[in-house]
């Protein structure tokens, strides 16, 4: 069985990430590139 949903999260955003459970995707997508301005990059990492 593959996955119906994924859900894109931006990786700077950490109370999008600690509720991400409640939406019920089969997936997580952790977005370091395109969902996160270059100056936030590195925090994005850490998290």
């Amino acid at each position: 069985m593959g996955y119906r949903t994924l859900l894109f999260i931006p990786g700077n955003n950490p109370g999008m990430l600690q509720n991400s459970d409640i939406l019920g995707a089969d997936g997580l997508i952790i977005d370091l590139e395109d969902a996160v301005a270059l100056s936030e990059k590195d925090a994005a990492r850490y998290l």
